[in-house]
């Protein structure tokens, strides 16, 4: 008979012996116990003891069948344990485990996404963190949490764990007096990586040498114009020389609103990459995807849209009524989101209604005359690395926050290139 060692997560010592797994009991002198690891859920009887890694004693009887994959799945397990010790994503640690693993050990492993979240436990295992907050009123943020990993300050603001809207606002000092020098500024907001009791991380972005750079990150529990006005208002508090030339921003009416009203005399634009999706977004809900992708006349027509923000904007609107005139099939959906949403609908005498987002807020004509991106292409790049550092959806508290200082670490090596 063959016996093999491994440990549980937690790391006791597992004997495993003809499709049978034990947890170690207790050792005494130079005897170890073992109690089958069903002892409790099947209330198994089944012992042994050993000396020298040798049984030397059976106890009882199994009276459950022996599962001849469980040292395959066991080792699966350890090597899992080993992997999150290092910089291997979660999405590859599993892949790679599934690779090794039988059919009869993959047969009953947990769903991928249950395993994807062990790896997370396992991780914030290793690091040690606290118990993940079962409540916004329980995240008390205190110590190396509030500094980074350099030990300079991070948490610059934190609006209170009994606020209903609370927000913390993390940046060092300098990333924060970069911010108070940029002229233009880029914002938007990220969602996946955002943990329990969150909405957004939304991150303010600066240049830097000609580089747009991460400066701060703003974690929101609440989406409204209201929260946005009282981040506005902290950070003029924080650094009340701040007063960009321009802001960059989604098509976010509460964000939009705040911004003018705490910066009156900076121009705010939005970001042409999201008007064009929100664009196909309506051709998708609409149902007439396979319509844009087959008919050029139809695409043509939804394509010209968002072109209309590179023409100055006494042209916009005659277009816009020239590309109704064209009666193309099935654009009257479209046609009539853009008029609500980005034109303001046709009223007597030449006038029209005010539209959620007014045609200075989109039109690119000075933007682009001014040399300032009318994209948050660089922002959206900078999610992307985001989530291949937090590596999962909705993590724990704790290990969002150090995964926030690591990405930190990365801004600061960055800047000191550039600086």
């Amino acid at each position: 008979m063959s016996i093999s060692f491994c440990k549980t997560e937690k790391g006791k010592p597992v004997l495993i012996e003809n499709g049978f797994d034990y947890i170690e009991e207790r050792t005494y002198e130079n005897k170890v116990y073992w109690q089958c690891t069903q002892c409790n859920k099947q209330k198994c009887k089944a012992r042994l003891h050993t000396t020298n890694n040798t049984i030397c004693h059976r106890v009882g009887d199994h009276n459950h069948a022996p599962n001849p994959s469980v040292s395959g799945i066991r080792q699966y397990r350890s090597e899992i344990r080993n992997l999150t010790k290092t910089t291997t994503t979660t999405h590859s640690i599993v892949a790679t485990s599934i690779a090794t693993a039988s059919t009869a050990v993959l047969s009953q492993l947990p769903p991928i996404n249950n395993l994807k979240r062990t790896v997370c436990r396992q991780r914030a295992a290793n690091l040690n963190f606290s118990a993940n907050p079962r409540s916004m009123s329980e995240i008390q943020i205190t110590g190396s949490f509030t500094l980074t990993k350099k030990k300079e300050q991070f948490l610059q603001y934190d609006s209170g764990n009994q606020d209903s809207n609370r927000f913390l606002i993390f940046a060092t000092n300098q990333q924060f007096d970069l911010v108070q020098s940029s002229t233009d500024i880029y914002m938007d907001g990220t969602f996946k990586v955002v943990p329990d009791f969150f909405y957004q991380l939304y991150s303010i972005h600066g240049s830097v040498q000609g580089s747009i750079i991460p400066l701060a990150y703003i974690l929101m529990s609440r989406k409204s114009e209201e929260n946005y006005k009282r981040i506005c208002y902290t950070i003029i508090s924080l650094r009340p020389l701040f007063n960009p030339s321009s802001f960059l921003i989604d098509f976010e009416k509460g964000a939009m609103n705040a911004i003018r009203s705490c910066w009156p005399q900076s121009n705010v634009h939005a970001c042409f990459f999201h008007l064009t999706q929100n664009i196909y977004r309506q051709v998708q809900q609409a149902g007439f995807t396979t319509k844009y992708g087959n008919d050029e006349e139809y695409a043509h027509a939804v394509r010209i849209l968002p072109a209309l923000a590179f023409l100055e904007t006494n042209d916009i609107y005659s277009t816009f009524e020239d590309i109704g005139d064209l009666q193309i099939p099935d654009l009257d959906p479209l046609y009539n989101y853009f008029e609500d949403n980005y034109i303001g609908r046709s009223q007597s005498l030449n006038r029209r209604t005010i539209p959620m987002f007014p045609v200075t807020f989109w039109n690119l004509h000075n933007t682009l005359r001014n040399q300032f991106d009318h994209t948050n292409n660089a922002v959206e790049g900078w999610h992307r690395r985001l989530n291949n550092i937090v590596d999962s959806a909705h993590p724990e508290f704790w290990r969002f926050l150090s995964d926030l200082q690591t990405e930190q670490a990365y801004v600061d090596g960055e800047i000191s290139q550039l600086l």
